[in-house]
């Protein structure tokens, strides 16, 4: 629903660099329930960032970077007590996202010869995710980033599976 952030690049104070998001849920059990998660996390200072070695090391050109990242266990007054909770941060591509929860509208309304350069440099992206051991999951529009200044398909969220 919203985001805010706040980051600083200087250890030196008190304050702490942090960012938030707001979801608005519905209830499963009831549509008409509706209810807002707020979730908050210290992220680290400007110019302290972690990288994904393992991408890095494979030099890929195609994700973006990861920035960090928990797996944590939901405890017993989770909302699924025991269930998992990742969180992932990961820098935003150049470019702009093919489509969004509501469907692929930002595609088709490129003229078609950027539709083609789009279908060009995804027959170069998914190989090379491929090759370093990664398959496609939940590859949608709204999880693909053009940047038509160096014809570069990304995927914006990270959602690719180790194969």
């Amino acid at each position: 629903m919203n985001e805010l952030a706040s980051q600083i690049d200087d250890e030196g104070d008190e304050a702490v660099s942090w960012a938030c998001i707001k979801y608005r849920c519905k209830n499963s059990n009831d549509k008409t329930q509706i209810a807002y998660i707020r979730i908050w996390m210290q992220i680290p200072y400007f110019g302290t960032e972690i990288d994904d070695q393992e991408l890095m090391d494979k030099k890929s050109d195609i994700t973006p970077r990861l920035l960090g990242w928990r797996r944590e266990q939901q405890d017993e007054w989770g909302l699924v007590p025991s269930g998992f909770l990742v969180s992932l941060a990961w820098e935003k591509v150049p470019g702009m996202q093919l489509g969004d929860q509501f469907g692929s509208d930002a595609f088709w309304n490129l003229d078609e010869d950027e539709r083609n350069r789009v279908r060009d440099a995804f027959k170069v992206t998914i190989p090379k995710i491929e090759r370093i051991g990664y398959k496609p999951l939940f590859a949608t529009p709204r999880n693909l980033v053009w940047d038509p200044t160096s014809n570069t398909l990304y995927d914006s969220l990270g959602t690719f599976p180790r194969v």
